[in-house]
């Protein structure tokens, strides 16, 4: 095997993919229609597997102090999310995109963002403001590139959530080797 006992082969794949990705782009592009069908349905599947599998009682019942942990992480980082955003004076649909991206993902954060039809408007000195149209996403028009509406926040969405999972695995791999040698001791 290539990597065998050497280095995790995730980040390599993932780096080889993006830097293939950034150095062909038109090439790639090609695949972006099947892509998004493809990204649709297995979406769909990992909501169905993911979400079949959770039981809120089971975990109350078995690990209710891991349970109130995850609640107290989560209600702070909304918390620091939302009171650092207003300090910046960013987007209410931003932060809570970012938010939803950091904490389950880019699957949910674009189905977030599919969901809400959040799309991002820029006023006259270019900044953002978003607006969620009353008409649902797909209409009798020709669709966008990447069948994605105009401005629409899917995407940013999916690539903030994408980007969190490199830098975590980037992070994560040495330091997990780091405490599994330190833990050993």
């Amino acid at each position: 095997m290539l990597f065998a006992n050497t280095v995790s082969p995730i980040p390599i794949t993932s780096a080889m993919t993006v830097a293939v990705a950034t150095l062909f782009p038109r090439q790639i592009g090609r695949l972006a229609k099947a892509g998004t069908s493809m990204g649709v349905l297995f979406m769909q599947l990992f909501f169905a597997a993911t979400g079949g599998q959770g039981r809120i009682r089971t975990v109350l019942a078995s690990a209710p102090g891991l349970f109130r942990f995850c609640v107290v992480q989560l209600a702070v980082h909304l918390a620091v999310q939302l009171g650092v955003g207003r300090l910046c004076r960013l987007p209410l649909p931003s932060l809570l995109l970012a938010s939803n991206a950091n904490v389950g993902g880019p699957t949910t954060a674009s189905a977030m963002a599919a969901a809400k039809g959040w799309v991002c408007l820029h006023n006259s000195q270019g900044h953002p403001r978003f607006h969620a149209p009353c008409m649902p996403l797909t209409t009798h028009h020709p669709p966008p590139r990447l069948g994605l509406p105009k401005n629409s926040q899917i995407l940013p969405a999916l690539l903030t959530g994408v980007l969190g999972y490199s830098v975590a695995t980037l992070v994560s791999i040495p330091l997990g080797s780091w405490l599994l040698v330190n833990i050993a001791r």
